[in-house]
């Protein structure tokens, strides 16, 4: 797959070097991330999935500092971090859950 190595670690990751760093790409089902320190590589990438799956359905990239990716917010900071956050989606889980929830406890053992 254009290079890639699939991560042993982990099979919806995999890794290849372009321009002597990592470009990492992860997916589940028909969702994928691909991240690289030079957006080109992202550029050149979109255009490979698109020559590949296109005509099967459309494929649509997000750019920037944000990205909702498999119900988790990424925000990326200029301080090279990243904030994940699923606070937004447990809390409609939580609201829509059919049944009411009673007071919380504790600890699982707790009666």
């Amino acid at each position: 797959m254009i290079g890639f190595e699939v991560n042993p670690y982990d099979p919806c990751v995999a890794n290849r070097m372009i321009g002597g760093t990592q470009h990492t790409i992860c997916w589940h089902v028909d969702d994928l991330k691909s991240s690289h320190i030079d957006s080109k590589v992202n550029d050149k990438f979109l255009v490979w999935l698109t020559k590949l799956y296109g005509k099967v359905s459309p494929v649509k990239a997000t750019r920037g500092p944000q990205h909702d990716y498999l119900a988790i917010f990424l925000e990326h900071k200029n301080n090279g971090t990243v904030v994940a956050d699923m606070a937004y989606y447990i809390k409609k889980m939580v609201e829509e859950f059919p049944d009411k929830l009673r007071n919380g406890v504790m600890c699982p053992w707790t009666e």
